[in-house]
C-alpha cells in the first residue's frame, strides 16, 4: 500500500494492476451413350424445378440507394407518410416498409422516448431549429447490432443506466450533448452518458457530457476507434457503488464506473480540444492496454472519494494503469485533489505542456518495462511543474537495459499513442 500525502489530506493510491443471395438446384438426368453403339430408345429428362430467387435484404440494403427520408413534428395531429408526431412513430413506419435506410429531419421540442436502432439511421434537427433548442430525447438510444448511426444537433438527456449505446458499426456524430443519465445504485455500470464497444468507429464533431452518474464516455474493446474534436466533460460523477467498493478494498484496481473517461481493452481514444472538469476519482483512465492521444486541451480540478475524515481514493485528473498507454501534447493538468498526471503499470509521454496546483505533480510506480524511463517521459523541458504540493512522487530509478535481456527487446524508452 502506497500512501501519499498532499495537501488537503492523505490520498491513498493504490492499483493492483482485461449481393444477391441465388440459390438454384440445376440437378438433370439425361440418356447415356456409348460410342459404337446402336442408338437406344429417346428417354425422358428430369430436371428439378429452379429453387425460388432468395433475396438476402441485408445484402441488398449495404448498397442501398437513398434512405427513406421523413419528418417528426412536435404539431402534427396524425401520423401519416411523411409526418410523424414522435421520432419512435416514424422509426416504426419505416420498420413496417423493410426500409434499409432512414433519415428523421426533427423538430425542436422533448421527445420522452427511449428508441432501438435497427436500420441505418440519421437522427438530424431541422434546419430551421435554434442551436440551444434541438430536440431532445429523454431516454436511451440502443443500437447493439451496429448500424450506421449519425447524430446531428440532438440533445439525449435523463436516460435510464446509459444516453448513447453502440455495438460495433459506424457511429458519427457531431453538435450532441449527453446529460444527466441516471444511474442505478447498485450497478457500476448504469449511468453512462456514451458507451461504445465492439470495434465501433466514431467520429465526433463537438460533444458535451455533463452531469452523469458514472462514467461519461466508455470506449472498449479491442477495434473500438473513437475519434473526437471538440470535446467538453464537465461535473461528472463516480458511480456510488464503485465508490464503496473502493472504500471497502482500501483502494485496489481501478473498477469500472469511477472515471469520467474510461478507455479500456484495447480501445483507442483520439482527442483534439478538450476541456474535462470537475469530475469525481479520474478525469481520465486508460487500462488494459487502451491507448489514448491527446492533444490541446485541460484536465483540471479532479476530486477525490471517500468518507469525510478518513482516506480518501483517486482524485488524478489524468491516469495510466494496468498497461494502459497515453500520450499528450499541447496540455494543461491543474488542481487535481491527488495528482496531475499517474503513471501506475502504465505508459505514459507528454509533451508541451504544464502541471499545475496539484496534490502531486507526477506520480509514477511499476513501470511495466525496464527500459521505460517513467520520470524522464513526463518531464522535458517544454513541460512546466509549478505550485505542487509536491511535483514528483516515486521511487523509481531508471535502469540501463543489460544486453541479452529479454524483457528490454523492441521495448521504446517512452512508447506513444500513433495519431491515426
Amino acid at each position: 500500500m502506497k500512501k501519499i500525502f498532499a495537501s488537503g489530506g492523505v490520498l491513498l493510491f493504490m492499483f493492483s494492476f482485461p449481393l444477391l443471395a441465388l440459390s438454384i438446384d440445376t440437378h438433370s438426368t439425361a440418356p447415356l451413350t456409348k460410342s459404337g453403339q446402336s442408338q437406344m430408345a429417346a428417354q425422358p429428362v428430369t430436371q428439378a424445378k429452379p429453387a425460388p430467387l432468395s433475396i438476402n435484404p441485408a445484402a441488398l440494403c449495404m448498397n442501398n440507394a437513398k434512405p427513406m427520408e421523413l419528418t417528426v413534428e412536435k404539431s402534427s395531429k396524425v401520423d401519416n407518410k411523411t409526418y410523424f408526431a414522435t421520432i419512435r412513430a416514424a422509426l416504426d413506419y419505416a420498420d413496417s416498409h423493410k426500409a434499409c435506410g432512414v433519415s428523421l429531419s426533427i423538430d425542436n421540442g422533448e421527445y420522452p422516448e427511449p428508441l432501438n436502432i435497427n436500420r441505418a439511421t440519421s437522427l438530424i434537427a431541422k434546419k430551421t431549429a435554434v442551436s440551444h433548442k434541438s430536440p431532445t430525447i429523454s431516454g436511451s438510444i440502443h443500437n447493439l447490432k451496429g448500424y450506421r448511426l449519425f447524430l446531428e444537433n440532438i440533445n439525449i438527456m435523463n436516460a435510464q443506466d446509459v444516453g448513447l449505446e453502440q455495438n460495433g458499426g459506424e457511429l458519427q456524430m457531431s453538435n450532441v450533448q449527453v446529460a444527466h443519465t441516471k444511474a442505478r445504485p447498485d450497478f457500476a455500470m448504469s449511468g453512462m452518458g456514451v458507451r461504445l464497444t465492439g470495434g465501433v468507429r466514431a467520429s465526433v464533431g463537438s460533444l458535451k457530457l455533463w452531469d452523469n452518474g458514472s462514467t461519461a464516455l466508455f470506449v472498449s474493446d479491442a477495434g473500438t476507434k473513437m475519434k473526437v474534436f471538440d470535446l467538453t466533460l464537465w461535473d461528472n460523477k463516480a458511480h456510488p457503488f464503485a465508490v464503496a467498493q473502493t472504500i471497502k478494498n482500501k483502494g485496489g484496481a481501478v473498477l469500472q464506473g469511477l472515471a469520467a473517461v474510461d478507455v479500456v481493452n484495447g480501445a483507442l481514444l483520439l482527442v483534439e480540444d478538450y476541456s474535462i472538469k470537475n469530475c469525481e476519482f479520474a478525469g481520465l483512465v486508460v487500462r488494459k492496454g487502451g491507448r489514448v492521444h491527446l492533444k490541446t486541451g485541460a484536465v483540471e480540478n479532479t476530486k477525490a472519494v471517500g468518507k469525510a475524515g478518513s482516506e480518501r481514493y483517486g482524485g488524478s485528473n489524468l491516469m495510466v494503469v494496468e498497461l494502459g498507454r497515453m500520450e499528450l501534447k499541447n496540455f494543461s493538468t491543474r488542481k487535481a485533489e491527488g495528482a496531475g498526471l499517474l503513471a501506475w503499470g502504465g505508459y505514459m509521454k507528454a509533451a508541451t505542456g504544464e502541471v499545475r496546483g496539484n496534490g502531486i505533480g507526477f506520480s509514477g510506480h511499476q513501470p511495466p518495462a525496464k527500459t521505460y524511463d517513467i520520470v524522464k517521459c513526463v518531464t522535458g523541458n517544454d513541460i512546466r511543474y509549478y505550485e505542487n504540493s509536491s511535483n514528483l512522487d516515486t521511487e523509481y530509478q531508471a535502469l540501463p537495459c543489460m544486453p541479452g535481456d529479454a524483457l528490454c527487446i523492441g521495448v521504446a524508452a517512452c512508447p506513444g499513442v500513433a495519431w491515426e
